[in-house]
């Protein structure tokens, strides 16, 4: 009646098309598909006969018809309208809203690259008031979405954010929360769940508020089911996010309350009394009520298959779910059979690099193995691992170094899981090879990619880049600074945030552009080593009994020229290794304890107290058939394996590894080729030495010292601690470092090198700092006090680089409690060493005890003075 009524004098008018659009509309809701398209074309011929006073609402129409001729799989259809109202959308001031739905008509016709291009053009238009960024918005989230899917983290996650951010209104707004919504979503498939619960917390609440309005009669009448089965699914959608991080008594929570909801709402056959019994199945899971979560399971999927055969899009996931608890009840042939179904429809539908299909790749392994099948389990998980490590470039770009380390600590153990498999089942050949891949490429990664990022950002072609680098790295210093005084500490915590803000700005600014994950492999390593070299790369893996970790175990994987695959051999079990190095009541001194390890026994009676055999017994003798006819190693320690100095090691009375061969000692296998090379200096090397130390110099001797005008740059205060009465205790005047760095310094200048020496108050903490960025010297040598403070418990819990450092003018007085006034104070720990900018600087000697210590980590390595 609309319709007609709107006609004048039988001709369309503008009126006529809008309400053409609407009956359309309605049509298509009511699934009266062939109503519904027949009223589109009739609004499509009279727009053809239409002027241009009507394109605007012609073209609006028309884009709405693309739409549905899109949900409709017409998208031939859908291109041919499109081309059809080009010049009208241009007219019309619609060229955005054109373009964006020609790039989603290109996407769905597989034209990957004319869809890219289009959306492109529409985000890179200028934000006009016309349309607020909405089309700039949508395109963003396209292009976010693609580069989700493509594996280009850091791009997405910059277009997601920014895609939020054009959707903020200040308001409420339902375009705004579904961004957030999305964002969610994108932080959940990249493995950053608290992100993606701290955002679906969020759009939850959002949806709840909306149901919980009633102030619009008419909204309520016609929206009120709409609007809670969406606040149900939001608060389902982050019951998922809760239990991928762990978070299980949470997210069952969640679940009952939305049961108990939907119960009052839904009839038991609907979809969303499925969904729910599902999520309720998957909590009974977790706690272990099996019987129970089976039965709920079951009749989520009777539901799916009875009502909704092709419209639940979670019904790969429940299956999946199901062979999870059967694995569990150890009803194996039931769980393999559903697992391979999840696996096939997830291959099919799924893009090659869906994690999900590296999660049924696990599922399977777990399965294969209880059946008996190692080897076909095993080759599944490596195929599991070698996806997660392919992965694991694009993950780190996004993320700053605490997410690093947090996301690690999850990735890790599925390679923990991988070494125990290999060390259970494995034969030579293809399993250790794999094993020894993924132990190098995974052996601290942490130092590699930082280092990795560091020489990417003070290095980058773009200086707004290498100014942001060095505004962080000032950041960092004045963060330090604050750390340690409690008075301070919430002005560092403040800190810290704009800190780890900065850092995930590089990464998004620079981050596709650098390799955090080294590409080692057993070839690449064999290719490097010559007939007389050998590359040992010890492993720490955990045996597992019902499923939980029994015990540690140490090996060693050895490789070198010639074999045709590397050989692993057990080492010692972990309470073994513990017990050797425990420090006894009797030890008093360092040297009693280094006595007793390092040692061999001559006499039976010696062994009482001296246990180098012991040692050998645990470290090197196990493969000593391994080494013959070498004469250089190059190892890479793990776990309690990095507290010893494994060239030390004894071989017999008056014999030592480091006597024995050329012993060379890797963070990572990475570092193999720079170890190799060696450092040399193509030009005169500049050096600058610390010695002589005035560790009670006054307030005036050290100012006196500084270049004039020059404002020192505050840092960390250290604490107590007890440590070696040498360079590493008291701190008393060390004479003879005096004349080492001067000796130093001669030598270097016969062979053409040039440099200071700073003794005395000169040697400082403030004229170490001046001397960085692009003006660091080649070599930096320190002869002083050294300490580690594992003692301390002052700094429990927080950054170990605090623990350790060095002693420089001024630092005894600080040490005592009397810190030079508006002036460092002369202690310049690990943690300050890290964020100096010495990228100038190609050799550091440290010439002080107690710099080779540090907080052990299994993986990761020393963290110390070494490390930073």
């Amino acid at each position: 009646a609309a319709v007609t009524a709107s006609l004048e004098e039988g001709l369309p008018t503008e009126q006529t098309i809008e309400m053409l659009a609407r009956s359309a509309e309605m049509h298509l809701a009511l699934d009266r598909s062939k109503e519904g398209m027949a009223q589109f074309e009739k609004a499509r011929n009279w727009c053809n006969a239409m002027d241009s006073t009507s394109d605007a609402i012609c073209v609006q129409t028309m884009l709405d018809y693309v739409l549905y001729l899109q949900a409709d799989f017409r998208y031939r259809d859908a291109a041919t309208l499109l081309a059809s109202i080009q010049e009208k959308a241009l007219r019309s001031g619609a060229a955005a809203a054109w373009t964006y739905s020609f790039a989603e008509t290109a996407m769905s016709l597989n034209q990957t690259e004319l869809a890219l291009q289009s959306y492109q053009q529409v985000y890179e238009q200028p934000v006009d008031t016309l349309d607020g960024g909405y089309w700039k918005k949508k395109a963003a989230a396209a292009l976010a979405r693609y580069h989700t899917d493509a594996g280009n983290i850091a791009t997405a996650e910059r277009l997601w954010l920014e895609a939020a951010q054009l959707a903020a209104t200040g308001t409420d707004s339902a375009d705004y929360y579904s961004m957030l919504d999305d964002l969610a979503g994108f932080y959940a498939k990249v493995g950053r769940y608290e992100k993606a619960i701290a955002y679906a917390t969020r759009v939850s609440e959002y949806y709840f508020r909306e149901v919980a309005d009633t102030s619009s009669a008419i909204d309520n009448l016609i929206n009120a089911d709409l609007k809670l089965e969406t606040a149900l699914n939001g608060a389902l959608t982050m019951g998922r996010y809760l239990e991928y991080a762990g978070r299980y008594e949470e997210a069952g929570t969640i679940y009952n309350e939305l049961l108990n909801a939907a119960q009052d709402v839904y009839p038991d056959t609907s979809l969303m009394y499925a969904i729910l019994l599902e999520a309720k199945a998957g909590y009974e899971l977790y706690a272990g009520n099996y019987p129970l979560a089976e039965q709920l399971y079951e009749k989520a999927l009777s539901i799916s298959d009875t009502y909704y055969p092709n419209n639940n899009i979670n019904y790969t996931t429940w299956k999946d779910n199901l062979s999870e608890l059967y694995i569990r009840m150890g009803r194996y042939d039931e769980a393999l059979e559903l697992a391979e179904e999840v696996y096939d429809e997830r291959t099919s539908d799924l893009l090659a690099t869906d994690p999900l299909i590296g999660v049924s790749m696990s599922r399977m392994s777990k399965i294969w193995e209880e059946l008996g099948d190692v080897y076909k389990a095993q080759t599944l998980y490596g195929s599991y691992l070698q996806r997660q490590m392919d992965y694991l470039n694009n993950a780190f770009s996004v993320m700053n170094m605490a997410e690093q380390e947090a996301f690690l600590r999850t990735f890790r153990f599925s390679f923990d899981i991988y070494s125990a498999m290999v060390a259970s089942f494995g034969k030579e050949g293809g399993g250790y090879q794999q094993l020894l891949d993924f132990q190098m490429n995974n052996r601290a990664l942490l130092l590699y990619s930082s280092t990795a990022a560091r020489r990417k950002f003070e290095q980058h072609p773009d200086s707004r880049i290498r100014e942001q680098y060095a505004y962080w790295l000032q950041i960092n210093q004045q963060r330090i600074a604050l750390q340690s005084d409690p008075a301070t500490a919430a002005e560092a915590d403040s800190l810290q945030e704009v800190a780890d803000s900065i850092e995930k700005e590089l990464n998004l600014l620079a981050g596709e552009a650098i390799n955090y994950v080294p590409v080692l492999s057993t070839d690449s390593i064999q290719q490097q080593l010559t007939d007389d070299e050998v590359l040992v790369h010890f492993i720490r893996y955990p045996e597992f009994r019902q499923d939980t970790i029994y015990m540690w175990w140490y090996a060693a994987i050895v490789l070198d020229h010639a074999s045709a695959f590397p050989e692993m051999v057990t080492l010692t079990d972990e309470p073994n290794l513990a017990a050797l190095l425990h420090r006894n009541a009797t030890e008093v001194t360092d040297k009693d304890y280094i006595d007793r390890l390092y040692t061999w026994p001559e006499l039976e009676e010696d062994s009482l107290y001296f246990q180098g055999d012991r040692l050998f017994a645990v470290t090197w003798k196990p493969l000593m058939h391994l080494l013959e006819g070498k004469s250089r190693i190059f190892f890479s320690a793990a776990g309690m394996l990095q507290q010893l100095n494994l060239g030390a090691v004894p071989l017999g009375p008056d014999a030592y590894m480091a006597f024995a061969f050329d012993v060379y000692d890797l963070a990572t296998a990475a570092h193999l080729t720079a170890a190799k090379r060696g450092i040399y200096f193509d030009d005169a090397p500049v050096l600058e030495l610390f010695g002589g130390v005035d560790y009670t110099a006054s307030d005036k001797d050290l100012k006196a010292q500084l270049p004039a005008g020059d404002t020192p740059v505050a840092d960390v205060f250290a604490w107590e601690t007890d440590s070696l009465q040498t360079r590493g205790g008291d701190w008393k005047y060390l004479p003879g470092t005096r004349a080492e760095v001067k000796a130093v310094l001669q030598l270097a200048e016969k062979k053409g090198g040039k440099g200071a020496v700073y003794t005395g108050a000169a040697a400082s903490e403030d004229l170490l700092k001046q001397t960085t960025g692009s003006i660091s010297p080649d070599i930096l040598h320190f002869a002083t006090h050294g300490f580690f403070g594992n003692s301390s418990d002052r700094y429990a819990g927080t950054n170990p680089l605090f623990e350790s450092g060095l002693l420089l003018a001024g630092g005894g007085r600080s040490w005592a409690g009397d810190r030079p006034s508006g002036l460092n104070d002369g202690i310049l720990t690990a943690a300050e060493v890290s964020f100096l900018n010495l990228s100038r600087t190609r050799l550091v000697v440290l010439s002080a005890c107690e710099t080779g210590l540090g907080i052990i980590d299994a993986n990761e390595g020393v963290f110390g003075l070494q490390r930073a």
